[in-house]
């Protein structure tokens, strides 16, 4: 099973990601790449690139230094000789005052505080999880009028929770017990989910005994879950990837700000409703990665 997704099937060939969890089957698992080809190590390298892309400004403080530069120290050259050569100045007196012009004119202050400032801003993006692609991108969000936001982690907290049980020929309680005995010892995020609901209500969770989950099938479903007892319908329960806490908070701000905000999702067209509803946000849902990517470009 892939961090970002639910079970999938593995053929042999088939790549396995890094961070995958085993659904219950014996792999043999084969590395091909090496530690610097990892998620992390490409965003290091992100970082380094963005570092490296330069901002309309620092270009013309390139541009810029590359004239003054030269013109201070040949200010400062002729002000340390021409008055002792030409006029019999004292060379002491003069040549200080050649080295109080360079001084004074110094470009460095000016050269580096630009791309220093943009190493700093994309550093400390990156430490917050915002990836920047270079400096053009950072002074260009003064000017944004519209932001796209991804769902799961991003909007939502990236974990399902339970939002409801509906009991059937037993009560709630017991349709959790149920549940949380068959889930016990998985690390499904729906069986999380089932779990920490049954330790917060104090649901008792007795046993199981040769349970199992089915690759494909397995003893979850994907927003409800439906508990059955000897082909009778103990109950439901229903979970759902909540918002996070603070995702209304940022969202508030950005729309104070005129600031137009979508919420672009591979999920089904009513859990993204139900989220969109609660976060007031705009909502695209039922997205391919290239959807995604052709939407941020219309926009």
């Amino acid at each position: 099973m892939g961090l970002s997704g639910g079970p999938r099937r593995k053929a042999v060939g088939d790549p396995v990601f890094a961070g995958s969890v085993n659904a219950g089957s014996v792999l043999r698992v084969r590395v091909t790449a090496a530690a610097s080809g990892n998620t992390i190590a490409r965003i290091v390298r992100l970082v380094e690139e963005a570092q490296e892309s330069k901002s309309p400004t620092e270009r013309f403080i390139d541009r810029f230094s590359k004239v003054y530069t030269p013109a201070v120290l040949v200010v400062g050259a002729l002000v340390a000789l021409v008055p002792p050569l030409a006029f019999g100045g004292d060379w002491g007196e003069w040549i200080y005052k050649g080295l109080a012009i360079l001084l004074i004119g110094c470009p460095c202050a000016l050269v580096i505080s630009t791309p220093a400032a943009i190493a700093a801003g994309l550093s400390a993006g990156a430490r917050r999880g915002l990836l920047m692609k270079g400096g053009a991108v950072l002074e260009s969000l003064s000017t944004i009028t519209a932001i796209a936001f991804d769902k799961k982690g991003t909007l939502t907290a990236g974990r399902p929770v339970v939002t409801g049980i509906v009991p059937g020929s037993r009560s709630a309680l017991q349709v959790q017990s149920l549940a949380a005995a068959l889930e016990k010892g998985s690390s499904h995020p729906l069986a999380m989910a089932i779990l920490d609901r049954a330790k917060i209500d104090k649901a008792p969770i007795p046993p199981s005994f040769d349970a199992n989950a089915v690759p494909g099938e397995g003893v979850e479903g994907k927003t409800v879950s439906i508990v059955v007892v000897a082909e009778s319908v103990a109950g439901y329960i229903a979970m759902r990837d909540e918002a996070r806490p603070d995702a209304m908070v940022g969202l508030t701000s950005l729309k104070a700000s005129g600031i137009r905000t979508i919420m672009l999702t591979g999920d089904n067209r009513c859990t993204a409703e139900a989220v969109a509803a609660d976060l007031e946000i705009e909502a695209l849902a039922e997205l391919l990665p290239q959807d995604k990517q052709r939407i941020v470009r219309e926009l």
